[in-house]
């Protein structure tokens, strides 16, 4: 399990084997930790590249990671300074199945659209987005995937309070004709935070 620290810049890795509800003699007094950008807001973890993501607020970054090189078991790759891309992400939701990072930008009206398999440590220069999905405002809450219906939600955090819906099927890393349309919107209540899907229903919900 990988748990962001925003107060001092870090990500802990726990083992959620020897760490959890019904274990907690694994759980250690002070967790390794992993360097990020400035004021992490969250981490996504990549399986199908073992890669770590981690949107940094304040210097505008996202830091990428080998998650391989640190775990639960490896650790030789924590406690270091992580790569990061110049990436104003707030939010980010990664579709393995067209190996794409949804991510809303915080400088721009915007989602971005990020090729997963060329963003990775190492290869930085492949996090430039390749395709851009216009919003009303600034910082989308980038948020669930629907895989059995293509479908992205993101929540427009202004008062006016919508929840943007957008086809992956159409727009994804490999296929970019339909993110420069403006996806549709529901209408929701004041300051929505970001939408949570439940897959055995299909049901969206939020706060």
């Amino acid at each position: 399990m990988y748990a962001v620290d925003t107060d001092d810049d870090t990500v802990s890795v726990l083992d959620s084997a020897a760490c959890n509800a019904h274990h907690t003699a694994g759980c250690p007094q002070i967790a390794p930790t992993l360097a990020t950008g400035e004021q992490p807001d969250m981490v996504l973890s990549d399986p199908a590249t073992d890669t770590l993501y981690v949107a940094n607020t304040i210097d505008n970054t996202v830091s990428v990671f080998n998650g391989a090189a640190c775990d639960a078991t490896h650790s030789s790759g924590c406690r270091r300074p992580a790569p990061s891309a110049a990436d104003a992400e707030f939010f980010i939701a990664a579709d393995p199945a067209t190996g794409t990072l949804y991510g809303g930008s915080l400088t721009q009206q915007q989602i971005d659209v990020i090729n997963a398999a060329t963003c990775r440590t190492g290869n930085l220069s492949g996090c430039a987005p390749v395709a851009e999905i216009p919003t009303p405002d600034f910082g989308p809450n980038v948020g669930a995937i629907d895989d059995a219906t293509h479908t992205l939600y993101a929540s427009d955090e202004a008062e006016a309070g919508t929840v943007l819906v957008v086809n992956t099927a159409t727009c994804n890393a490999q296929q970019t004709a339909g993110c420069a349309t403006a996806p549709a919107a529901i209408a929701v209540g004041a300051f929505p935070n970001v939408p949570v899907l439940n897959p055995a229903t299909h049901t969206l919900r939020g706060q």
